[in-house]
């Protein structure tokens, strides 16, 4: 769907299974290129834990990180590098390079669809 609306030009993550039943987890990991000069780190850890049978997916770590390619100019950021904030937003002014940081709970975490359009809105709205 990104890709046909242009948002999306490549498409470097991968997704890797680690450990046996009942101690696995999945990592997401990789880099996406879109439009506007936008790159997206991606790295999220996923445990996994079964239950009668049936998989069952708790995040663990997650870090979105979106800046412009050409100047190293941060966009957003969502992760969980500070482990006494939890998780938390970075949110960069591209007009005035300021930053502000908030927490944020885990059921507002946008996923990675969601989060590469705001990434996209964000750097679109500077270039205008």
């Amino acid at each position: 769907m990104l890709e046909n609306e242009g948002i999306l030009l490549e498409d470097f993550i991968s997704i890797t299974r680690s450990g046996q039943p009942p101690y696995e987890a999945v990592t997401i990991s990789g880099r996406l290129r879109c439009r506007f000069d936008v790159n997206i780190r991606v790295a999220v850890t996923l445990s996994v834990s079964y239950r009668r049978g049936r998989p069952y997916l708790r995040g663990e770590d997650y870090n979105y990180h979106a800046w412009l390619s050409t100047t190293g100019q941060q966009i957003i950021r969502y992760d969980m590098a500070h482990n006494w904030l939890g998780l938390h937003r970075h949110t960069h002014d591209l007009a005035t390079g300021s930053e502000s940081t908030s927490v944020v709970a885990l059921g507002e975490l946008p996923t990675l669809d969601e989060f590469v359009r705001i990434a996209d809105r964000m750097a679109r709205e500077a270039w205008h």
